[in-house]
């Protein structure tokens, strides 16, 4: 090989190295932001369930209004039956 073809090489393995280099800055900060989306999913997640459980938690103890109302005019009817008695 002559001189010129070893200077072609070398260029094509300096810009192979650089090309590297910059492939593992990136990669590195690919992983970076892939540590703090996690870390954003994982915190997401945990307020996601305890709203979960509170509404859970409301839905459960909400006042059937209609239900009330039912129990109240029955309540009303008995006394009304006491009362006659």
């Amino acid at each position: 090989m002559d001189t010129q073809a070893f200077d072609i090489l070398e260029q094509k393995v300096s810009q192979v190295l650089e090309k590297l280099g910059r492939l593992q800055s990136e990669n590195e900060k690919l992983r970076s932001q892939a540590k703090e989306w996690e870390t954003r999913y994982k915190e997401a997640s945990q307020k996601l369930e305890g709203v979960t459980r509170e509404r859970d938690s409301l839905v459960e103890n909400q006042r059937d209004v209609n239900k009330e109302e039912r129990i109240r005019q029955k309540v009303a009817e008995l006394l009304a039956r006491l009362e006659a008695a």
